[in-house]
């Protein structure tokens, strides 16, 4: 009755829910974060597939290795609970190669036991083992042994489902070898200085012959004295021992000097010499070489020696005590002579004859001239009566014995002397000459005159007169009582020249032959405008056309000239010709090809125009080979005209022996 009253109380009551469970992961490896989304929980219950659980509320799990894991959570309030699960995939790590070793290092062979070390759950290996056996393996821990001695590299190739990873280590295992003994040695007097040459050793046990020991890397001994002492070196290491010996020798302070003689040096052959040793220091060996002697070498003491043959010859003796050497050699020591070789040459001017003396290891000569006579003179002239024959003796001696040789020796009145003189040798025939003999020490001439009149004669002053053109040798032999000489003169016959010429064309070039005289001028008009001084030309003409040539020939004995129409047209197209060899010996070969049948003459003149040789062929197109035997004909030079029908040409033709 007094009145209302309000009381409002917000959320005064509260209706719970079930519970939502929701989760998330990340992974970290292994290790997994689990992140907790549920919502209107307040407990939770995690079961990780892994037979693993957690109650906290946002765990971190690690797993044991890779593999699909369904994770449960349960989540839990005063109104029930609520569950979900989730797959998580922990995959494999990235692996790292590695291993080790029992041993790394030892004595061949050595066997090492090699262990896998790598991480991340390896599931295959490769391992190379340089020097090994086995050089490979797929083995996860192998046992390799090593057979020889020096380092060697190990390399794995380890892999898991992640991957793979290789591991090189060089020089990883190191072989060791047995030591090698070695030594060099170097005298002063009775100390000698050991060098040690060994390898692979880090000890040492030397003994040197003599008693004594030392276990230094290079010691310096000193012995006692003089003599052969083997000295031995153990060279030794973790692996062995490697034993060396060398004999070191100690000369006696004593110099060895080698000296010999003999009982003589020089000798006649064959030369027998005895030899003696002189060597001081008592020798106990002794090797001789005797260049020319038999024997050549000996080993005696006092070697008996015999050379046999003249010369000078070299003596060597090597003589020894077992501790020093010495050589001693003496050049041209023996002198081995031999008897004489006679010989001798002569010559001479009429009765006297000189001789000369060509033997050889002589030191006296006696000469039997034959006639009663005799001389020791080396090189004696002597003066005979009479011309002829006789036999000269000479017997050269020595001091060994001697020689004899003897000759039949002409002895005549000596070569005559003649020289010719003429009053002319050079002119145009008929020729006639008057001629001279210059002679001494003669008794009598005789001329000779090829196709001269006189042909002969043995006047001294005689005239010859050569009516022929041409070259000539006048010979003249002068006589007297055992000998003759010949000598000769070159007589020049000449000629009026001969201006008469024949030609060929072809296309526009004319070529002129003509007889050849000696010492001739020739001139040509070739009836275009041109002259020319020359022998036997070839003309090119501007034009063809017919052409008046003219050739003035002169010389010392007159002058000729000739002169011919000649015709410049294309006469010999499609015509081929060729003689050959030219020059040659007198078979020669005619090639010929034409385009149309026609007739072909060939002449041959000499130089004076004459016609020596006619060949002709009817109605031909070829001529391959044909032979053309000029065999009978002088060597000279000859000319050749050539017909084909209408067309023509010439030519000159050499013919040689």
């Amino acid at each position: 009755n007094a009145g209302s009253d309000t009381i409002f109380i917000d959320n005064y009551i509260t209706v719970n829910d079930v519970p939502t469970a929701a989760f998330a992961s990340a992974n970290n490896g292994l290790n997994v974060d689990f992140t907790n989304n549920s919502s209107d929980a307040n407990a939770y219950q995690w079961a990780f597939g892994d037979g693993q659980f957690s109650t906290d509320e946002n765990p971190t799990h690690t797993f044991a290795g890779a593999g699909n894991y369904s994770v449960q959570l349960i989540a839990i309030n005063d109104c029930g609970q609520d569950t979900v699960s989730q797959l998580v995939t922990i995959l494999d790590q990235p692996i790292i190669a590695g291993f080790t070793a029992d041993v790394t290092s030892g004595c061949a062979p050595l066997t090492v036991q090699f262990t896998d070390m790598s991480t991340n759950n390896p599931v295959a290996w490769a391992w190379s083992f340089t020097g090994g056996t086995p050089s490979t393996s797929t083995d996860q821990n192998p046992t390799v042994v090593f057979q020889n001695p020096g380092q060697f590299g190990v390399q794995l190739i380890a892999t898991n489902n992640a991957g793979s990873d290789t591991i090189f280590i060089d020089n990883y295992i190191t072989v060791n070898d047995m030591p090698t003994a070695a030594f060099a040695s170097a005298n002063n007097g009775l100390n000698v200085d050991f060098t040690n040459n060994s390898s692979d050793a880090n000890a040492y046990q030397w003994a040197f012959g003599d008693g004594q020991f030392s276990t230094d890397e290079n010691p310096t001994h000193t012995f006692a004295g003089a003599g052969n002492y083997s000295v031995q070196l153990i060279a030794i290491n973790d692996c062995g021992q490697d034993t060396v010996s060398q004999l070191v020798t100690i000369p006696n302070q004593m110099t060895l000097e080698a000296a010999f003689t003999s009982d003589n040096t020089s000798g006649c052959a064959p030369f027998s010499v005895q030899f003696m040793d002189m060597t001081t220091n008592n020798p106990t060996s002794w090797s001789w070489t005797f260049e020319g002697g038999e024997p050549n070498n000996s080993t005696e003491q006092n070697p008996l020696v015999t050379y046999p043959v003249s010369g000078h010859y070299k003596v060597r003796l090597i003589a020894s005590n077992g501790i020093q050497t010495d050589t001693l050699t003496f050049d041209d020591y023996i002198t081995v002579h031999e008897k004489p070789m006679a010989s001798f040459s002569a010559s001479g001017n009429g009765l006297s004859v000189l001789l000369t003396n060509q033997s050889e290891l002589a030191d006296s000569y006696y000469w039997d001239f034959g006639d009663s006579t005799t001389s020791i003179e080396e090189n004696p002239t002597h003066e005979f009566a009479t011309y002829g024959f006789h036999q000269i003796t000479l017997i050269a001696s020595n001091g060994c014995g001697h020689d004899t040789t003897f000759h039949d020796v002409y002895v005549g009145q000596g070569l005559p002397e003649a020289t010719i003189q003429a009053s002319d040798t050079v002119g145009c025939g008929p020729l006639t000459i008057a001629l001279k003999a210059i002679i001494s020490n003669a008794d009598s001439v005789r001329w000779h005159f090829p196709q001269g009149d006189p042909f002969t004669s043995t006047e001294l002053e005689p005239v010859v007169t050569f009516n022929t053109p041409g070259e000539y040798f006048v010979t003249l032999t002068a006589y007297n009582a055992t000998d003759s000489v010949t000598t000769s003169q070159r007589i020049q016959v000449d000629s009026p020249p001969d201006a008469h010429f024949t030609y060929s064309t072809f296309e526009k070039t004319a070529t002129f032959v003509h007889p050849l005289t000696p010492n001739t001028n020739y001139t040509w008009d070739f009836g275009d405008g041109e002259i020319l001084d020359t022998i036997e030309p070839t003309h090119d003409y501007d034009f063809y056309g017919n052409y008046t040539v003219l050739l003035l020939a002169s010389n010392a004995c007159g002058t000729d000239q000739y002169s011919q129409e000649i015709s410049v047209k294309d006469t010999l197209s499609g015509v081929y010709y060729r003689i050959n060899p030219n020059p040659g010996s007198g078979l020669y070969l005619l090639d010929v090809e034409t385009d149309k049948v026609t007739d072909v003459k060939l002449y041959f003149y000499s130089a004076w125009g004459q016609v020596l040789k006619v060949y002709e062929w009817d109605q031909i197109t070829r001529l391959r080979d044909e032979p053309l035997d000029l065999e009978r004909l002088l060597s000279s030079a000859y000319f050749y005209y050539i017909e084909f029908g209408s067309a023509s040409a010439a030519g000159r033709l050499l013919k040689i022996d």
